[in-house]
């Protein structure tokens, strides 16, 4: 999945060509209404209600407040409404929605990466979106890397409880990676960019289409920085994981994989992403 930026120009990111203008997200159909007063709502839900945490993660998903958006949550809630339910959303921390998602006080959460300790807790949909881990940097540095080790140098920022992959933790665990810097809070990516563009750290490990995004509503308070040519992880995906402390959580997970492939194959899902400027490169598997 891809963000291909909101301003007018020409960007040339790991061999992305960007050169498209804004797309609105005002639409007229229920199902691709992205705006509703949910901030509010408490972590009780009826027998016709989901309810699913999320971090502050655009344009996957985030919010101001009043009003969430983002094209994974619309997709989740387009989804939900075909299983016959009314979605209920939480904007957290990731920490403590990760936390509450573990309790069974959520349905569930997105969008989230698969690893061996989330499964432990978690049953995961079939993927609704797929993510590239970089490593952002300041134009002015020169840093390129093959083995992880390569990155031993380097002030490193990264963002707390998010799924990393098992090279760059297990690195970390053994003392290979000793410059790492760890972020909580409600935007920690904002955060690390802030500190980044200041030259308190190195490199930041940020999704490609995250940081696109922050980095172009920002503008020009980030145009010190670029990407590093390697990814950390080059086709990663998203899903929807549902509590395995929530009341029928197997079922759930079955329902909500059987109405999110009868949304991509309607065409809807795709109808989302383009409001968001989306690239669509999922495929269903058979």
């Amino acid at each position: 999945m891809i963000y291909l930026g909101m301003r007018t120009g020409v960007r040339i990111l790991l061999g992305i060509l960007v050169l498209l203008k804004p797309v609105g997200v005002g639409a007229d159909s229920s199902d691709l209404s992205h705006s509703t007063n949910e901030a509010n709502q408490s972590s009780k839900s009826t027998q016709s209600e989901l309810i699913f945490g999320f971090g502050h993660y655009p344009p996957y998903q985030y919010g101001d407040g009043q009003k969430y958006s983002g094209f994974d949550l619309d997709v989740v809630r387009a989804v939900v409404k075909k299983m016959g339910y009314k979605a209920k959303f939480e904007m957290r921390p990731w920490n403590r929605a990760y936390a509450k998602g573990v309790s069974g006080q959520y349905t569930g959460l997105f969008s989230m990466s698969v690893t061996e300790e989330r499964s432990h807790f978690f049953y995961f949909s079939e993927p609704i979106s797929r993510f590239k881990s970089v490593f952002v940097k300041r134009k002015s540095d020169s840093i390129e890397w093959d083995e992880i080790v390569d990155l031993a140098p380097y002030k490193i920022g990264f963002s707390a409880a998010y799924g990393y992959t098992d090279e760059f933790l297990q690195a970390i665990e053994s003392g290979q990676l000793p410059w790492v810097f760890e972020l909580a809070g409600s935007h920690p990516e904002l955060s690390q960019l802030d500190r980044l563009s200041r030259g308190r750290t190195d490199i930041f490990i940020c999704d490609l289409s995250v940081c696109m995004y922050l980095i172009d509503k920002h503008a020009p308070r980030f145009s010190n920085l670029d990407f590093v040519s390697k990814p950390l992880e080059d086709d990663g995906t998203f899903h929807v994981g549902f509590s395995k402390k929530w009341p029928n959580a197997v079922a759930l997970t079955k329902r909500f994989n059987e109405e999110f492939r009868a949304v991509v194959k309607s065409g809807l899902r795709d109808k989302i992403l383009k409001r968001y400027n989306v690239v669509n490169d999922l495929k269903l598997t058979p």
